[in-house]
């Protein structure tokens, strides 16, 4: 039997990730779920708790939920998709990998890959950095004019965390095999007539307090979570992260981080004196060459104090946040043969020593971060209350 893995946010946890699980569970594969935490690769908070996505993907067919520990949730597409695919090829039972793209085209995906590797690409890439443009949008021009084939299979988001799931595996050793499918419905911050909707568009919504119009776009789980209306908004953490930044302005600071380079700590260093809001400082340190959510995860990563991760690090513990009764089954068989420590409890936890404690210590900082940006803040300790969700 093929056991596939999925590499997901869940935020919020909505009929199109139903959707994906659906098709891949076709044959009744066992399904593993990367999830992130409490703070996703936008550089924003989760808007539910991970319990709550966690047991709303329980329910629509994931067997097995295992974390994506913040340092890599909240990296870039590199870097995030290099932690999942890590963690479940230490489960050591992953055969597959299923993600949905806006191409829909493996074969596509994987020749993309390979273009973009090649030394002959990177080599025209580093020609035009000086242009002033984005790795993105440099990359991007490159393979639309000289691969017409392959035309805007970057400028699309879910087929370059696609790609990047496949030169992971690569950089990983990892041997699966990839699958994608057409990422249905709406693009992000949409939606589409009264199909379905974008995460984006759901999670604004929330925030707005605008229930009735997204309901129809999110299962049963989910439309519990925003009836209890119980959720989380970094905007309730502006005012700490100003401070914080305040508190400890300086270029060594900023240095440190990842996707800091070529002076931009002096450009955040003066962008902190001259902002009062959020959105404010973005738009102070924002240039041509620096995106927005770039911009946005290189604040987090001070604000949640994480510093760069060594090169070429992987998460080094496998956290389980819920299963149902195949889930466990498959539980069994990665406590037996993961070379890594699994870890069911917080008390698992205390027999982690060096880089995996340093990195379980920042999970636990995170969540109690992560309470105060709730509309009903809680107390700290939420790592160590968590029990694992039973379906």
């Amino acid at each position: 039997m093929c056991n596939i893995g999925i590499v997901a946010e869940f935020n919020p946890f909505h009929l199109g990730h139903k959707h994906l699980i659906s098709n891949a569970k076709a044959n009744n594969e066992g399904i593993i779920c990367v999830m992130s935490g409490n703070f996703v690769q936008r550089a924003d908070t989760a808007v539910f708790s991970k319990s709550e996505r966690c047991l709303a993907a329980l329910k629509n067919g994931a067997d097995l939920v295992i974390e994506l520990p913040t340092p890599w949730a909240i990296s870039n597409a590199e870097g995030f998709a290099f932690g999942a695919l890590s963690l479940l090829g230490n489960t050591k039972i992953v055969n597959k990998i299923y993600f949905g793209s806006e191409c829909g085209n493996t074969q596509k995906l994987s020749n993309t890959a390979q273009v973009i590797s090649s030394k002959e690409f990177n080599l025209k890439v580093s020609e035009k950095l000086k242009s002033g443009k984005t790795l993105a949008k440099i990359r991007s021009d490159i393979l639309n004019a000289e691969h017409p084939e392959l035309y805007g299979i970057l400028d699309e988001p879910n087929n370059i965390l696609g790609i990047e799931y496949m030169l992971a595996a690569k950089k990983l050793g990892c041997n699966f095999n990839f699958e994608t499918i057409n990422r249905i419905g709406a693009k992000h911050d949409s939606k589409l007539a009264n199909i379905t909707a974008s995460a984006s568009y759901i999670r604004e919504n929330i925030l707005l307090g605008n229930k009735q119009d997204i309901l129809n776009f999110v299962p049963n789980e989910t439309a519990l979570s925003i009836n209890n209306g119980v959720f989380a908004n970094l905007k309730n953490l502006e005012t700490a992260i100003l401070y914080s930044l305040r508190a400890n302005n300086t270029p060594k600071r900023y240095a440190n981080l990842p996707d800091v380079s070529e002076g931009l700590e002096n450009r955040i260093v003066k962008a902190v004196e001259n902002s009062a809001t959020l959105e404010e400082l973005y738009q102070n340190i924002k240039t041509k060459r620096y995106t927005l959510s770039r911009i946005r995860r290189i604040i987090l990563w001070a604000f949640l104090g994480i510093n760069t991760l060594p090169l070429g690090a992987t998460p080094p513990y496998i956290r389980v946040l819920g299963f149902n009764k195949k889930g466990e089954q498959l539980l069994k068989q990665i406590e037996q043969k993961s070379e890594i420590p699994v870890i069911k409890k917080a008390a698992d936890a205390k027999n982690l020593t060096g880089f995996a404690k340093e990195i379980f210590e920042t999970e636990c900082r995170a969540t109690d971060i992560w309470n105060l940006a709730l509309n009903i803040p809680q107390r700290c300790g939420g790592e160590y209350l968590y029990k694992i969700v039973k379906e």
